[in-house]
């Protein structure tokens, strides 16, 4: 990005594109395992998991879709959602 552009660049409009490619990765990422799961190749949708152990003993481990790619260790699908939400109240 030139530095004319990057000065130009407003609170607004960075989270806006922020905001657009998050949605489209989720997007990508989502339909991708339910391609996975309707060809069947479970063990490539399972690459997509990650986990989190109950750690205390006393409750369950769980897998969910993992993020942590872009959005850092253990991000699932909340933690995506409350990023979109914020992005999006930037926005307006």
């Amino acid at each position: 990005m030139e530095m004319k552009d990057l000065m130009s660049t407003t609170p607004e409009s960075l989270a806006a594109a922020q905001h657009k490619a998050l949605e489209e990765f989720v997007r990508d990422k989502l339909e991708y395992m339910l391609h996975l799961i309707k060809t069947r190749e479970y063990p490539r949708a399972k690459n997509l998991l990650g986990l989190s152990p109950a750690g205390d003993g006393t409750g369950c481990d769980n897998h969910y879709i993992c993020f942590a790619d872009i959005l850092g260790e253990g991000a699932d699908m909340e933690t995506v959602l409350t990023r979109l939400a914020t992005l999006e109240a930037i926005i307006k």
